[in-house]
């Protein structure tokens, strides 16, 4: 016998145990029996949960996506930073013996020469291109973040042969479809073949 209207609460409660009952493979009528309602009520019951593991899944995957754009901005970050320091100018010295008894300093452009009592110090500045595998890096990321975004085009598909991937779609008998080619004659019910062609 089917229990009185339930309240807020009772239903939340309700809702909770369906779905544990559900995950074990126990039927609706038996879920019914169980709770004491009609099987149209949890029939009803089972939308609305369906409806919510829908939204729930939906927050996790935004939820993933956000984790992997925010690791991705942190990476793209360490690469620009990266090639920005593979362009700064490369310093070196050298140091040697020397008879002069008195300091010195001269410049040139690329060049600065200190010169101290005995010791001749030679510092030589060059300058850098950058290092292209920090744009490659870069480049991977904003790839990565198109993907997790969906804003590639679709993936173009082909058979193990290589010929174009062919749907069939079957339409009900009283729909029409129009003759072009595909599908000759149009005669409702029968397969009407979509063919994808890889570029």
């Amino acid at each position: 016998m089917a229990r009185t209207r339930r309240k807020k609460a009772q239903r939340e409660a309700d809702l909770l145990e369906i779905s544990r009952m559900y995950v074990r493979g126990v039927t609706q009528l038996e879920i019914a029996a169980a709770l004491e309602v009609s099987q149209q009520q949890i029939s009803y019951d089972f939308q609305e949960l369906q409806r919510r593991w829908a939204k729930a899944s939906m927050v996790i995957i935004s939820e993933a996506k956000g984790k992997e754009l925010a690791k991705l901005d942190a990476l793209e970050r360490e690469y620009w930073e990266a090639w920005a320091r593979s362009r700064e100018h490369k310093e070196s010295r050298t140091t040697e013996m020397s008879n002069e008894t008195d300091a010195q300093l001269e410049m040139f452009p690329s060049e600065k020469v200190i010169v101290l009592p005995g010791t001749k110090v030679t510092i030589r500045q060059e300058g850098q291109c950058g290092d292209p595998r920090y744009l490659e890096g870069i480049l991977r990321c904003v790839a990565k973040r198109a993907e997790i975004l969906g804003l590639d085009a679709p993936k173009k598909f082909s058979g193990p042969d290589g010929k174009p991937v062919e749907f069939i779609l079957k339409l009900a008998d009283d729909e029409t479809k129009p003759s072009d080619g595909q599908n000759p004659g149009g005669v409702p019910g029968e397969p009407y073949a979509l063919a994808l062609s890889p570029q």
